[in-house]
């Protein structure tokens, strides 16, 4: 139930809280869990979300990218599958964006490929906290010319560029 399969890494807190997520577990599409400090060599755990939990994977499936934290203890993370489906990112789904609060709750912030052509991007990689304390993230699939985005989270997504796979000629 607290996940198997550790990946993208760890992120800890200004304060000390270690968190990551796991591949697999849960009720089997990976956890959102943290470690806090409990003595000198031991850690109270904390599972904040089993993916897959809601209907259709709404809340995203596969936190295979890690997480980032901001100022205020506020979790941020992506999955890459769950949510919206689309030709682009195939059956499981193209990804959500999500925020876990300091009560554990999970909101979810976008669900990828949120229109028939993807322009928005799929498949997210991981997140990341500018200077300014917006997100910043990359997606593999989609936008304009398929081969993916980079955005920024602000009130909604905004799409900084799309990326183009070209050929060259003269190799």
């Amino acid at each position: 139930p607290d996940g198997r399969q550790p990946v993208g890494g760890l992120v800890i807190s200004s304060d000390g809280v270690i968190a990551g997520t796991t591949a697999l577990g849960g009720v089997g599409s990976g956890v959102a869990f943290k470690l806090n400090q409990a003595g000198k060599a031991r850690w109270n755990e904390a599972v904040l979300h089993q993916f897959c939990s809601s209907e259709n994977c709404a809340d995203g499936k596969s936190p295979l990218t890690g997480l980032s934290i901001d100022g205020n203890n506020i979790v941020y993370g992506t999955t890459v599958a769950g949510g919206n489906s689309n030709a682009a990112c195939g059956d499981d789904g193209c990804g959500v964006a999500f925020k876990i609060d300091t009560h554990n709750l999970l909101t979810q912030i976008h669900a990828y490929c949120s229109d028939e052509a993807c322009t928005d991007g799929g498949v997210p990689a991981r997140l990341s906290q500018n200077v300014t304390g917006d997100m910043n993230g990359l997606t593999n699939v989609g936008g304009a010319n398929g081969d993916g985005t980079l955005y920024l989270f602000t009130s909604g997504i905004v799409t900084l560029k799309d990326f183009t796979c070209s050929k060259t000629s003269d190799r």
